[in-house]
Formats: C-alpha cells, sequence, structure tokens
C-alpha cells in the first residue's frame, strides 16, 4: 500500500487535536499546512488543498476555507470539485447567487455531477426561491439516472416534493413526498415528510389523507423539530382536531 502524502498526514494529526479537544494545536496544524502547501513544489497538489479547504470549514473557519477555495479556482479553473465545494461554502454563507453561479461552472464543467445538480437545486429552491430552476435540476437527476442510493433518492424526491408544493401543485408534491417516504429510514424525516403530505392533501380537500398523515406525525412527533414552519402546522391541526374531539 504507498504512503500517504505528507498533507494527508498533516491533516489526520490535526483531525487527531480537534478529536482530543485541542483546538490550537489543530489550528496549528492547519495553518502550518496552509504554508507548506502554498510553496512552488506543492503549486499542483490539487487534492490537498481542497481538503485543507474542508478541514477549515470543519473547524468553524469559514473564512479561510472561502479564501482557500476562491484562490483553488482561480488556479484549478477546469476542476468541477474545486467549483462545487465553492458553492456549497457560498451556500452555507448565505451567498445564494454567488453559490448558483459557482455550482453552474461546476456543472457547465461536469454536468454529470449529482452533488453540484442536488446543491443547485437546494440554492434555487430555497435561498433564491425559483421553486422552478429547482424542479429543472432534480428531474435532470431522475432523468439520467444520477441518483444511485435509496438515501440520493430519497433526497432527490423530497426537495422535488417542496419545490413542486411551492409552485402550487399538490398532486405531484404528494407523489414525491411518498415516494420520499417509501425510501426512508429516519424517523425525523419520516415525521417531516407526513406533515407535508397532511398539507397537501389538506389543500386537495382530502381530509381523510389529512388526518391519516397528521396521525402518523403524531406517533413520531418526539423526533421532529418542532421550529419548523410545516410542523407548526400541523401542531396547531392537531390542537383543532383536539379541541372538536371534545
Amino acid at each position: 500500500m504507498p504512503e500517504a502524502p505528507d498533507w494527508k498526514k498533516a491533516l489526520l494529526r490535526a483531525a487527531h487535536n480537534f478529536k482530543e479537544g485541542d483546538v490550537d494545536a489543530g489550528l496549528r496544524r492547519l495553518a502550518k499546512l496552509g504554508e507548506q502547501l502554498d510553496s512552488p513544489e506543492n503549486a499542483d497538489a490539487a487534492d490537498g488543498k481542497l481538503e485543507l479547504a474542508w478541514a477549515w470549514r470543519e473547524a468553524g473557519h469559514r473564512e479561510e476555507a472561502l479564501e482557500l477555495l476562491e484562490r483553488y479556482v482561480g488556479r484549478f479553473a477546469d476542476d468541477p470539485q474545486g467549483h462545487c465545494d465553492l458553492g456549497d461554502l457560498l451556500y452555507e454563507l448565505d451567498r445564494g447567487e454567488d453559490a448558483e453561479e459557482a455550482l453552474t461552472i461546476a456543472l457547465q464543467l461536469d454536468p454529470s455531477s449529482a452533488k453540484a445538480r442536488l446543491l443547485r437545486g437546494n440554492v434555487r429552491l430555497f435561498a433564491l426561491e425559483d421553486p422552478s430552476g429547482a424542479v429543472d435540476d432534480l428531474s435532470y437527476l431522475n432523468a439520467h439516472g444520477l441518483s444511485r442510493t435509496n438515501l440520493a433518492r430519497r433526497n432527490v424526491a423530497h426537495l422535488l416534493g417542496e419545490a413542486l408544493a411551492e409552485m402550487d401543485n399538490p398532486v405531484e408534491a404528494i407523489v414525491q413526498f411518498e415516494l420520499a417516504l417509501d425510501l426512508s429510514d429516519d424517523p425525523e424525516i419520516d415525521a417531516e415528510l407526513h406533515c407535508r403530505l397532511a398539507e397537501c392533501c389538506d389543500l386537495q380537500g382530502d381530509q381523510s389523507g389529512m388526518r391519516r398523515h397528521l396521525g402518523a406525525f403524531l406517533e413520531l412527533a418526539p423526533n421532529i423539530d418542532a421550529s419548523k414552519e410545516s410542523v407548526r402546522w400541523a401542531m396547531s391541526e392537531l390542537e383543532g382536531l383536539a379541541e372538536l374531539g371534545d
């Protein structure tokens, strides 16, 4: 087995420092590694530079990670992974338009990048409030078979359902939410999906379906984030049903 490169060893040591609670030592290792990777002999160490940016991000130093990624895409402009990582970080920093631009470049370089397309779908739906654009990206993933695991297919179906619901298309949204539910084994996700299905059933006047999904939600309620809008709606509906029962 070939020996790991020096930059990988340094990242492993930094990760160990963080795990042991020695944050200062971990940050010093990352800073030192950055200096080493900036040297002329490491000018082409693309993997090391990307992983260092990720390490800074994981350590909570997103501005350092952003600086590294911006320099990276300037040096390795034809690498779609760099643009994808940059777009992901920009989205996390609430810079939706810049994130979409970076992810669009990534997809121009590699149209089959499932990660970049799913990320751009998220950016368009949640940051740019463009559900139609999100549907385009998510439908592309489905049409080209780019979601290869149950988890990936669940995420696409869930997001596609959200986009269709935003476009006032509850019928097709229900199809996607039910598909996501079939593919899910996460109680928290299941509860959220039952919330969204109940809302869509309510919009269609399907009170039986709404009650069924609210009941399923109630069974899973301890596992759900009560700050989400759909959950607050479900809790309100359940309180109303309880009052009717009284």
